[in-house]
């Protein structure tokens, strides 16, 4: 939710750079606003923004793109990056490389407008945020600012300067009392050193799908430097192969007694013998420790 302020300067931006209703509209969930495709490519066009893309990481079933917006103003060149990414859980489409560049770029431009920081959004970050599926949406001319909605953080000229910590973005959902719940996000630099883990090549595929199922940075902040600190954690035990194997089999060996009652004892005694074998694999064993999660978790 903005505040009066924030919704206005909202506007004029949308003003200088001729975007109409075609162009923006507010997802009916979150009260975010959006700018399609058409706009963000108008946005880049008025202001004679140029676009650098860098693949960070790929694979078989997700992708990490790296996007650098710039501009310059009497002289003096403002430079912004940010990352997207892509994989089926947070793509309905197949072609992640290419959604993954979408996002990227919609970020690093609105960023580098000023519009990020009003809790904006490209229409590519999510499905739902498609004017196809937010039609009677509220547009500009229908909203009025919540009364004593609390700012978001101003925006930061995107040169030579750390961004903040975190930043208050629009609502995602209403509390029982009917009043908007804030949620504080990430900062970009958070946000991009969270893909970059998120991309290393030490983590499980599945264990990759499950971070990517929501865009990083739609997560609260809170879980940003959760992820961070156990993604850090994770990879310092899996840079050696023995320390990695042991801490697959203690994983294994987990699960099975914590599901022990579930699985019944014949289960049980398999995968602990699993656990054991000479020619097991780190990955294997994780893979084999999620399954048991899952299969019983529910039953417990």
């Amino acid at each position: 939710m903005q505040t009066k302020e924030q919704l206005e300067t909202f506007r004029n931006l949308c003003k200088a750079n001729n975007l109409g209703k075609v162009d923006v509209w507010q997802h009916k969930q979150s009260g975010n606003w959006i700018i399609g495709r058409a706009g963000i490519e108008k946005i880049q066009g008025l202001n004679n923004i140029q676009i650098g893309i860098e693949v960070a990481a790929a694979g078989v079933d997700f992708a990490v793109v790296k996007a650098t917006a710039a501009r310059t103003i009497e002289r003096k060149k403002l430079k912004v990056e940010s990352l997207g990414s892509a994989n089926a859980k947070n793509s309905q489409v197949s072609y992640y490389a290419e959604m993954a560049e979408k996002r990227a770029k919609s970020r690093s431009i609105l960023m580098l407008m000023g519009f990020y920081e009003l809790g904006v959004y490209g229409e590519e970050e999510a499905d739902e945020f498609k004017q196809s599926k937010n039609v009677g949406a509220p547009t500009l001319d229908d909203v009025e600012a919540a009364p004593g909605a609390r700012p978001t953080q101003p925006a930061a000229t995107p040169v030579a300067t750390e961004p903040a910590s975190t930043t208050a973005a629009a609502p995602a959902a209403l509390a029982e009392s009917g009043e908007p719940v804030l949620v504080i996000r990430a900062s970009e630099k958070e946000l991009n050193e969270l893909n970059l883990l998120i991309a290393n090549p030490l983590l499980d595929a599945d264990e990759r799908t499950l971070l990517l199922s929501k865009p990083v940075d739609q997560r609260p902040a809170e879980w940003v430097a959760r992820t961070i600190a156990g993604l850090k954690k994770i990879y310092a035990e899996r840079q050696d192969p023995k320390t990695a194997l042991e801490a697959a089999r203690k994983q294994l060996r987990t699960a099975a007694a914590k599901y022990s009652k579930e699985m019944g004892e014949g289960e049980y005694n398999r995968l602990m013998q699993r656990a054991q074998a000479l020619t097991a694999k780190p990955e294997e064993l994780r893979a084999e420790a999620r399954q048991c999660q899952n299969q019983f978790a529910v039953a417990a």
